[in-house]
């Protein structure tokens, strides 16, 4: 399986994504440790991503084709702190 990190995420699909992340995340209840872990990765986040490529190469075939899209995603700083404030919307309407 060949990936291209250098394609683009559509508007709409990472907004889906990160949707997706943060209802799994509240439903596991690991709020606290993913805002903490989000918080301290944001200063890093093209790195953070980078490390991803590298780290996890051998796994993201389990994820499919489309796994550009969840790492290309939380590249932006702008999308880790959307991530944030989702993951925040969603647990308190669980409270």
């Amino acid at each position: 399986m060949v990936f291209s990190w250098d394609r683009d995420v559509p508007t709409g699909e990472s907004e889906v994504i990160i949707d997706k992340i943060a209802r799994s995340v509240v439903g596991y209840g690991m709020e606290l440790p993913t805002i903490l872990a989000l918080e301290l990765a944001s200063p890093f986040g093209s790195a953070g991503a980078e490390l991803i490529k590298i780290m996890f190469f051998p796994f993201l075939g389990l994820i499919g084709e489309d796994s550009y899209k969840l790492i290309n995603t939380l590249r932006g700083r702008a999308n880790l702190h959307k991530l944030i404030d989702r993951i925040r919307n969603l647990s308190e309407k669980d409270l």
